[in-house]
């Protein structure tokens, strides 16, 4: 089969219309042809092989005369109508199948992009978790972070306390009352009274 010219015209829908009224008119198919051999006994005969009848449907036709219009029209126009019918078929077959490989193309890219879909997914999964842990772990340190400032704060006063005792107190009293209090809050004891 022969590949349709780029020029070629496609077959427009009034077109389309008169083959088919044209079909539809003529007599009922299939059509078959009876040949008889010429039985010319001069031996001059070129005739050959030669057309007898041709049934179209059930009915039997002899004669050139025995054919309606709506048949001649058939015959007449199947040169020109069975071309434009093939030409419109191939274009409709090329149409289909430029239409069959784009959808092959979404497929696959369709695939892909599910793909990474998958991947992104998956990743968004681990980056969950893992911002789930950094968030306990920020919890704990958070924890730890608040009890090291309590022993500093503690330490401070503690050294603060230490400070006061060894130095402002002027009496043995004063000094062992200043030891106490720094024990008790090194200790976190309450200093005796």
């Amino acid at each position: 089969m022969s590949a349709v010219p780029e020029s070629a015209a496609r077959l427009s829908p009034e077109r389309e219309a008169e083959i088919a009224a044209r079909a539809e008119a003529a007599s009922p198919g299939p059509w078959l042809v009876e040949l008889e051999q010429c039985d010319c006994q001069d031996g001059l005969c070129s005739h050959g092989v030669y057309v007898t009848s041709v049934y179209t449907g059930d009915e039997r036709r002899d004669d050139l005369a025995d054919f309606p219009h709506e048949d001649w029209q058939f015959a007449i126009h199947a040169r020109t109508d069975v071309p434009a019918l093939l030409a419109e078929l191939a274009a409709v077959r090329a149409e289909r199948d430029e239409a069959q490989a784009c959808v092959a193309e979404l497929e696959a890219e369709r695939h892909t992009t599910n793909e990474a879909l998958s991947d992104a997914a998956e990743q968004f999964r681990r980056d969950r978790d893992r911002i789930a842990e950094l968030e306990a772990d920020l919890g704990e340190a958070a924890v730890t972070s608040e009890a090291l400032n309590r022993a500093l704060h503690n330490e401070k006063l503690a050294g603060s306390a230490l400070y006061a005792a060894l130095t402002m107190p002027t009496t043995p009293e004063q000094r062992q009352a200043a030891l106490d209090k720094f024990k008790a809050v090194a200790h976190r004891e309450e200093p005796a009274r």
